[in-house]
């Protein structure tokens, strides 16, 4: 399965074709064409959670409270025994958003700077049990 499909759309848009300010149904219709199924809606965050995609943990979405629109997301990856999680989602990262990004040697980091306040952040958790990409934006609170 691919990790995220590139159709050159803008840095706004990230992996999963997710794209900032996607309205609630939009962002539903994407994800579940993209083979997600929801797992938990409490109106303003969404969870969802893969139905064929060994790789995923989830997708956590943020909408923002003022327009109900994509704020931030989260998406958690699994680090799988025969793979390399952090090369194959930084490589799917840089494909989306380009190979001009900053690590942070300290923090263990990867960062996109993708303008108009918005990042994207890459970075295993404290056990180093799962790879985090978080992509954020002013509107999330």
């Amino acid at each position: 399965m691919e990790l995220c499909k590139r159709n050159g759309i803008s840095a706004q848009t990230g992996l999963f074709q997710i794209n900032y300010d996607d309205t609630r149904e939009a962002v539903l219709e994407n994800l579940i064409g993209e083979g997600f199924a929801i797992d938990s809606d409490t109106g303003a965050w969404l969870k969802m959670v893969p139905t064929d995609n060994y790789l995923v943990e989830s997708v956590e979405l943020e909408f923002s409270p003022a327009d109900s629109t994509l704020a931030a997301w989260t998406i958690i990856y699994f680090p799988p025994d025969d793979e390399d999680i952090e090369e194959i989602v930084v490589d799917a990262l840089a494909s989306w958003h380009g190979w001009d990004y900053e690590y942070d040697e300290y923090f263990e980091e990867y960062y996109w700077d993708l303008g108009n306040d918005r990042a994207v952040f890459a970075f295993y958790d404290y056990e180093y049990t799962a790879f985090i990409v978080q992509y954020t934006g002013p509107k999330a609170e």
